[in-house]
């Protein structure tokens, strides 16, 4: 791509909420700043509850004076939308799957605010839904295109602290039941609340991130075959290849004050075992814990255990 003539990626945002906007003050800003000139960015629609709502967005955002952004009321209207490429979601977690389905069958790429499903069969069906028909589709976690989690990974790589043994991810935020009601998105189970699903995707990138490069998911490469997909490292993967992480996991449970005495609880901590196998046969444990009720520290945010420090 030239970068006379950089591609004009054309944005549409679903739902008009906080997220949503903290997104597009970023989109706004001109790629250039970060070095990159084969792309631009357009925001040329929003989809809210109400045409009020979603043009009172627009309004919100000084760079977007003067420039043709479509308001709309309905996210029908929106998917029908021509001159949409791709789709941001930014709805409460339990509509993420239906409006990333929805995004991809009127033929739209999506960006959709972690997380993109709340189970794996959903997630199965989005991702059979964009190959089939070739669009990209990504769960949107800033967190992973930090500079700092590139520095990470080339100081694992360049063996500065030796072979990781385990590594501890723990993200907690405190979320007063006194300053939020039983129908905030944490605390519903109707809209996907706790903090597995709205805290766990960070602790679980810093596992990611970290133990999977140097864990083999794989039989013997050279047995494999069929169609091939290759990892960040190079390697060769395959779905037949890929043996899922064994996993230990509990809970604690919690029901808002306020909520129905019948109504389901969230979790409100979460602790999770998972085995990452190694190429020697040995298992490097990764840690990762969520909590509603109890932040956490600054300094033991994810702890990386080396053979040599």
């Amino acid at each position: 791509m030239s970068t006379d003539h950089p591609k004009v990626l054309r944005w549409a945002i679903l739902a008009a909420g906080k997220i949503s906007k903290v997104f597009v003050d970023d989109l706004l800003i001109d790629p250039r700043t970060r070095e990159v000139t084969d792309i631009s960015h357009k925001l040329v629609a929003v989809g809210s509850r109400s045409i009020e709502r979603a043009q009172e967005f627009i309004n919100s955002f000084e760079k977007l004076k003067g420039e043709k952004v479509q308001a709309y009321g309905s996210y029908e209207e929106l998917f029908n939308d021509q001159e949409v490429d791709i789709v941001y979601i930014g709805s409460p977690h339990s509509l993420h799957h239906l409006h990333t389905k929805l995004s991809l069958l009127a033929g739209k790429h999506v960006l959709c605010e972690k997380p993109m499903t709340v189970n794996a069969k959903q997630a199965e069906e989005i991702f059979k839904i964009s190959k089939e028909k070739g669009l990209f589709v990504m769960e949107g976690l800033w967190t992973r295109f930090f500079p700092l989690m590139t520095k990470l990974q080339e100081v694992i790589k360049s063996g500065t602290i030796g072979n990781i043994l385990q590594v501890h991810a723990d993200f907690g935020i405190r979320f007063d039941p006194k300053e939020c009601t039983s129908n905030h998105r944490i605390f519903d189970p109707m809209l996907a609340g706790g903090g597995l699903l709205d805290l766990g995707p960070y602790s679980w990138t810093m596992l990611a991130m970290t133990l999977l490069p140097q864990s083999t998911l794989l039989k013997d490469p050279k047995k494999m075959n069929g169609n091939k997909e290759h990892s960040n490292d190079g390697n060769s993967l395959n779905e037949e290849s890929l043996m899922m992480p064994k996993i230990k996991s509990s809970a604690v449970m919690y029901r808002h004050p306020d909520a129905k005495p019948n109504s389901s609880k969230i979790d409100a901590s979460t602790i999770s075992i998972i085995e990452f196998p190694t190429s020697s046969g040995e298992i490097i444990p990764g840690i990762m814990e969520t909590s509603i009720t109890r932040p956490t520290l600054d300094d033991r945010a994810v702890t990386i255990y080396g053979s040599m420090g």
